[in-house]
């Protein structure tokens, strides 16, 4: 929590005047993210209590994005998601693709924006799986997977540099004529292929720069990190 405190510390210190050039000159960049397990669960329609709800999934995706004028960025870039529903998992990867509205100037270090995504699956169209434990439960899933995704999010970025943000997404995935079953010694998992994701990640603007400012805040960054690991 004292390194999360100190990173916004310098974040705020890095919203300078002077820093409004290099924050206009920005024209494309590069951003990785990946899934917080525990956040990213699918929509289930049917599910006996006993089981879990699915929060076990994974994803990752690394995309360009390229800026045009007045707040608009467009993204493309490779995807992979698994998806735990409770009893398996499914999986996904592929093209996405989209664009992100911005509304705060562009200087500011605190950029909350608005996405419209889409994701195009050209990885399996339908998994099924069948296993009968050690303890005689028979049970068995089949997923059909989406090849098109449409995906409506929110997010912010927060600039620790002029070049370098910290960057968290919430997005909703509505899967286009997909859905799973699982049948578990006669209970039924269901879900119709949409699901919540929340990603952290990392995002480096270009022209790549760093500025006196940028330096003042690694130097902050790294003093005030030191003593916390003395005190």
């Amino acid at each position: 929590m004292k390194l999360f405190m100190i990173v916004c510390m310098a974040a705020i210190c890095s919203s300078l005047p002077g820093q409004e050039r290099d924050a206009a000159d920005r024209r494309w960049a590069l951003h990785y993210s990946g899934g917080i397990k525990p956040l990213i669960r699918p929509v289930q329609t049917e599910r006996p209590p006993r089981y879990s709800p699915g929060n076990a999934g994974s994803s990752l995706a690394v995309t360009g994005e390229y800026c045009l004028p007045g707040r608009w960025n467009l993204l493309a870039g490779y995807y992979r998601t698994e998806v735990q529903n409770g009893y398996g998992t499914r999986s996904m990867e592929g093209l996405r693709f989209g664009a992100k509205r911005y509304f705060l100037p562009s200087h500011t270090v605190f950029q909350p924006y608005l996405a419209g995504m889409g994701e195009w699956n050209w990885g399996r169209h339908a998994e099924w799986r069948r296993s009968v434990p050690a303890s005689g439960i028979d049970a068995e899933a089949y997923s059909l997977n989406p090849r098109l995704s449409l995906i409506p999010g929110a997010g912010f970025e927060l600039y620790l540099l002029s070049c370098l943000a910290l960057t968290a997404e919430y997005g909703f995935n509505i899967g286009m004529a997909s859905h799973s079953n699982a049948k578990i010694s006669g209970d039924v998992i269901r879900d119709r292929g949409m699901f919540h994701s929340v990603s952290l990640g990392l995002k480096i603007t270009f022209p790549f720069s760093l500025t006196w400012e940028d330096a003042d805040n690694l130097l902050y960054i790294l003093q005030e990190t030191l003593w916390s690991m003395v005190e």
